[in-house]
């Protein structure tokens, strides 16, 4: 009789153990699992800023080429991003604080978002003046060429 007992009882540990491992494994896969979520949130996050920042780059400079051309241009660009990237909301702007890029360029565009670790910033080189007052929430967002001067949103009007 002495025996049996022994071995009831190691079933019931056998039992409890398998269980416990099984959580364990079940929650560190959970764990990985989310983890890797918010990897590819950030990456896609970081695409698709760098694809909004090269899409505004390229109405600026073009807008740049016209004002190279010597006469008088008054033209407005009206580019649709999201509103927001990955749930989030973002600004975009013009800045001439050299001290906050690494260009050797007197502005920048600067998108900034609560999702980026670091504002995502690309160098302006342009002959023509620049608004560094201009900012913009994503979305819908005007560039327009006036008097000589490149400038966005609200600005534009």
């Amino acid at each position: 009789m002495t025996g049996d007992h022994d071995r009831a009882v190691s079933v019931a540990i056998t039992h409890a153990l398998t269980v416990a491992i099984t959580a364990v494994l079940i929650s560190g896969l959970l764990i990985g699992a989310g983890q890797l979520l918010d990897e590819q949130e950030d990456r896609a996050a970081t695409e698709q800023f760098s694809e909004i920042g090269g899409d505004l780059l390229s109405h600026i400079n073009s807008l740049d080429r016209l004002n190279g051309t010597g006469d008088e241009v008054n033209v407005t660009v009206e580019p649709n991003y999201p509103g927001q990237v990955v749930g989030n909301p973002y600004q975009i702007n013009i800045t001439d604080d050299d001290s906050s890029y690494p260009f050797d360029t007197e502005y920048a565009l600067v998108i900034t978002s609560d999702v980026l670790d670091q504002p995502r910033q690309y160098p302006l080189n342009t002959t023509a003046d620049l608004d560094e007052t201009a900012r913009v929430q994503g979305g819908e967002v005007l560039i327009c060429l006036r008097n000589d001067e490149i400038s966005m949103g609200a600005n534009c009007t």
